[in-house]
C-alpha cells in the first residue's frame, strides 16, 4: 500500500521505456510520482486516477471493438491521454481486459488446421457485461484466471491428435518444393560443378519424406478450441474443463443451454465427445435429449467424429446406441473410421465395422482410404482389422501411392509384411510432377530403414530406378515444398560446401547452361542410400546388384561423385573395391578426384582415388585440376598430397595456372609450396597477361605484404616488360 500523499504513477523498472517496448509480462510498478519524477531517464509518471477516467473509452476500443493497440494509443493520444506500451498493457492487466490478437483470423489460409496457442488467452472471451470482470465461478470452472492457461485440457490446445507422431499429413502431394526453393544456381560462382550440386539438392527435395506436412486432409479440423473459436458461454468453459456438477447445475438452471452452439456452431456435446467426457455426454443425451447428429459450423464434423478421433471409446457406444450416423462426412470427406484409423484406434474400428461403415472411406481430394493413414502410422492392428472386413490392399490415392508405399516410408516393417503378403506391389511409386517416380524403395532407403529395405528387394523391388513416370512430366515440374528432415540429408552437404566457395577464381567455362525446370528424376536407391551415408543399406543395394556406376539421367553423376562430395569415407571406399568408376565424370566434366579437393581437400579420399586408379591431372570441361581448386581454397596438405603423386604444376587450359590461384586468394603456404616445388612459376601469366606478383597484390588482406615480399625474394618481377619470362598453357 503507498504511503505518499503523491498520485502514484506508473513506471517502468529495469529499462528506458524510450529504447524498447515491455511487454505486459515486464516487470511494471506503482511508485509516487515524486519517484518516477526522479527517473531522467523514464518518461513522464501518469496519474492512475487518470487513467480510470479513461477506463470506459479503453474498454470499448480494446476489448469490444478489438482495436490494436498502436490504434488504441493514438486513439487515446488524440483524447488527451499518453502512455507507454507497457503502461498500457499493465492497466489492462490490472483491469482484467483481454489482450488483442492482432493475426485473430478462424483460419490462417484455406488449408490451415485448427490449433490453439496456449499463450494466446484471445481463444477465451468472457461472456460479462463490458464493465465487469469475470465472474468468479468461470474460475473454479476452468481452473485458470485471466492470465494462466496451465489448466486446459491437453486436447483443448492441439492435444495427442495434433501430434506428428501419430498424426501426419495423408496428402502426399499437399506441399510444392523444388528448384526454386533450394537452388544454388545464384549462389554458386563459376568454379563449381553448379549442374551436379543442383541435381543434389533437387534430389534432397525428392528424397524428403512428405509425411510431416499438414494439409486440408487431415482430419483434425475440429479440434474444439481451434481456429481461436469465441466460447461466448459459461456452458461451453463449463464443458470443456470436465466440470460435470458446474454443466449440471448450469443445465438445471437453464436447459436451454444443452444445444447451445458456439459462433462456429459446436455444441457442449460436440466438445463433451472430443474431451472424452462420458458422464457429461451422457447427461447430455439421456436427460435433455440433445440431438447426437449435430454437425460443427465450419468442419462438418460430427460429435462421433470427434470421439472416435480422440479415441474415446465409451462415448463412441454411447453415440452409436443413441443413433449416431457413422456414415456421415466431413467436409474433407472423412468418415468416423477414417478418423479413428488415422489414430489407431482398434476398438473403435472394430465397432464402427460392426455398425456396417465403409472401410473404403474416401478423403475428398487426396483420395486417401483408412488403410493409408492406419499403414503410414504404424497401427498395425488396425491395418489387420480393416483388411479382414474387406478394405482393398492396394488403393491408389491421387498421387499414386498405395499404403505399402506409406509403410515403406515410416519405416513399418510388420505392416510391409502383411501387404506384401497379400500380394501388394513392391515397385510401387510416387507419380506426377512432385514425386517423380520415387518409389518404395526409394522411401525406405532415404530414411534408413534397413529392415524394410532387405523385405522390399526380397519382394523384387527394382534396384534401378524407373525413369519412365519422371519422364512423363519433365516439361511442367513445379516447385515441391520439403519437410525438414531429422537425418544428415544432401543439402546439409551442399550447404557444407557453399561455405567452401568464397571467391570463385577457377572457372567453368565449358558447363552446359543449367536449366532449373529440368526435371532430374531420383537418383538410383544405392545413389539415394549414399546421399544419406547409410554405409549398410549400400552395402545391401550393391551385394543385391545394384549398379556402383547408375549415372544420374541428368546431372550425369553417380554414387561416388554423391560419396566424395559429402566426404563419406567409408562409403567411397566400399565403391571403389566394387569397381565404381574413379574418372566418372559428370556434367560438367568434374571427377570424383575434384570433388575431393573442393570438399576441404580430403587427403584420405583423394589417396583412395588415387590408389584406385584415379587420374590425377583430369580436368573439367573448364579445364580445371584438382590442383587448380585445391590451390585456391588453400588446402595446403592436400596440395602437397596431389603433387607428390604426380600432379601438373603448369596447367593453365582453364586460363591460370594453380599459382595463380593461389596468389589471387592469398593462400601463402599454397604459394610457398608451389614456388618451392618449381621457382620458375614465379614468372607465368594468366590468360589476361597478369603475372604472379600482380594478382598477390589485389586484396587488402595483411598476408598479401608477406606474400610479395616473398616473391620480391624469390625474384619476382615488380616492373613487367615485354621481356618478361611467360609460358604457354600445358
Amino acid at each position: 500500500m503507498l504511503n505518499s500523499s503523491e498520485p502514484p504513477a506508473l513506471i517502468l523498472t529495469g529499462m528506458d521505456v524510450r529504447d524498447e517496448a515491455m511487454d505486459i509480462e515486464s516487470d511494471v510498478e506503482i511508485v509516487p510520482a515524486t519517484e518516477a519524477a526522479d527517473q531522467e531517464t523514464r518518461m513522464a509518471p501518469i496519474d492512475v486516477v487518470a487513467w480510470d477516467r479513461y477506463k470506459a473509452d479503453l474498454h470499448d476500443l480494446y476489448v469490444m471493438k478489438r482495436k490494436p493497440l498502436k490504434e488504441v494509443m493514438a486513439a487515446m493520444e488524440k483524447r488527451g491521454l499518453s502512455g507507454s506500451k507497457a503502461q498500457y498493457q499493465k492497466m489492462f492487466r490490472l483491469w482484467g481486459f483481454r489482450k488483442y490478437n492482432e493475426e485473430e483470423s478462424l483460419y490462417r489460409d484455406s488449408h490451415q488446421m485448427y490449433e490453439f496457442d496456449a499463450a494466446d488467452e484471445s481463444a477465451f472471451k468472457y461472456p460479462s457485461h463490458p464493465m465487469q470482470q469475470m465472474p468468479d465461478f468461470f474460475s473454479s470452472v476452468l481452473g485458470m484466471g485471466p492470465m494462466n492457461m496451465q489448466s486446459i485440457p491437453t486436447s483443448a490446445m492441439g492435444g495427442p491428435e495434433l501430434s506428428l507422431d501419430n498424426l501426419q499429413s495423408n496428402n502426399i502431394s499437399g506441399g510444392e518444393f523444388g528448384d526454386n526453393g533450394f537452388s544454388l544456381y545464384n549462389f554458386l560462382p563459376n568454379n563449381y560443378s553448379g549442374n551436379m550440386l543442383g541435381g543434389i539438392t533437387q534430389q534432397e527435395s525428392f528424397e524428403q519424406q512428405p509425411l510431416g506436412r499438414f494439409s486440408a486432409y487431415n482430419g483434425n479440423l475440429g479440434t474444439v478450441s481451434g481456429g481461436r473459436k469465441k466460447l461466448k458461454q459459461p456452458i461451453h468453459h463449463a464443458v470443456q474443463g470436465g466440470s460435470f456438477q458446474i454443466v449440471k447445475l448450469l443445465l438445471m438452471k437453464e436447459p436451454r443451454c444443452a444445444d447451445l452452439p458456439t459462433d462456429d456452431g459446436d455444441t457442449p456435446l460436440w466438445m463433451a465427445a472430443q474431451e472424452g467426457y462420458t458422464n457429461i455426454a451422457t447427461l447430455l443425451i439421456e436427460t435433455y435429449k440433445v440431438d447426437v447428429n449435430t454437425t460443427a459450423l465450419q468442419t462438418q464434423r460430427t460429435a462421433l467424429h470427434q470421439a472416435a478421433q480422440g479415441g474415446h471409446l465409451e462415448v463412441v457406444r454411447i453415440l452409436l446406441k443413441k443413433g449416431a450416423q457413422f456414415e456421415t462426412r466431413d467436409r474433407n470427406g472423412i468418415s468416423p473410421l477414417w478418423s479413428a484409423a488415422q489414430g489407431g484406434f482398434s476398438e473403435i474400428v472394430k465397432i464402427l465395422l460392426e455398425n456396417k461403415a465403409d472401410p473404403e472411406n474416401i478423403s475428398a481430394g487426396s483420395n486417401r482410404r483408412p488403410l493409408h493413414q492406419a499403414a503410414q502410422n504404424g497401427h498395425t492392428e488396425v491395418c489387420e482389422i480393416l483388411l479382414k472386413a474387406g478394405a482393398q490392399y492396394e488403393p491408389r490415392d491421387d498421387t499414386g501411392c498405395t499404403p505399402l508405399f506409406f509403410a515403406a516410408q515410416g519405416g513399418h516393417a510388420d505392416i510391409v509384411k502383411i501387404l506384401l503378403a497379400k500380394g501388394a506391389d513392391p515397385n510401387n511409386s510416387w507419380e506426377g510432377p512432385n514425386g517423380r517416380g520415387r518409389s518404395a524403395l526409394h522411401q525406405a532407403v532415404q530414411r534408413g530403414f534397413l529392415e524394410v529395405v532387405r523385405l522390399l528387394l526380397d519382394a523384387k523391388a527394382h534396384v534401378e530406378p524407373d525413369t519412365s513416370s519422371s519422364d512423363k512430366t519433365s516439361a511442367d515440374s513445379s516447385s515441391d515444398e520439403s519437410d525438414d528432415s531429422d537425418i544428415e540429408s544432401g543439402t546439409a552437404i551442399i550447404q557444407k560446401l557453399q561455405g567452401l566457395l568464397k571467391k570463385g577464381n577457377v572457372e567453368r567455362k565449358g558447363s552446359k547452361k543449367v536449366n532449373k525446370k529440368q526435371d532430374r528424376g531420383p537418383f538410383s536407391p544405392l545413389g539415394v542410400a549414399v546421399l544419406k551415408g547409410h554405409y549398410e543399406i549400400a552395402k545391401l543395394l550393391i551385394e543385391r546388384n545394384a549398379n556402383v556406376n547408375s549415372v544420374h539421367r541428368s546431372t550425369k553423376s553417380t554414387p561416388l561423385h554423391l560419396a566424395v562430395c559429402g566426404g563419406k569415407e567409408d562409403l567411397v571406399r566400399l565403391l571403389v573395391e566394387h569397381k565404381a568408376e574413379p574418372d566418372a565424370q559428370e556434367e560438367d566434366g568434374w571427377a570424383p578426384i575434384l570433388f575431393a579437393a573442393q570438399n576441404g581437400g580430403n587427403c584420405s579420399i583423394i589417396k583412395i582415388l588415387i590408389d584406385a586408379g584415379a587420374n590425377i591431372n583430369i580436368t573439367a570441361h573448364s579445364g580445371s585440376t584438382a590442383l587448380h581448386i585445391a590451390a585456391q581454397k588453400g588446402y595446403t596438405a592436400a596440395v602437397k598430397t596431389l603433387l607428390d603423386n604426380g600432379a601438373i604444376l603448369k596447367c593453365a587450359k582453364s586460363g591460370r595456372h594453380p599459382v595463380h590461384h593461389a596468389a589471387l586468394n592469398a593462400q601463402f603456404e599454397v604459394l610457398k609450396v608451389l614456388v618451392e616445388r618449381d621457382p620458375g612459376c614465379i614468372h607465368l601469366k594468366d590468360e589476361d597477361g597478369r603475372s604472379v606478383m600482380a594478382l598477390a597484390t589485389i586484396g587488402n588482406e595483411e598476408i598479401r605484404y608477406q606474400m610479395v615480399e616473398y616473391l620480391i625474394n624469390k625474384g619476382a618481377l615488380i616492373l613487367e616488360g615485354d621481356d618478361d619470362l611467360s609460358s604457354s598453357d600445358a
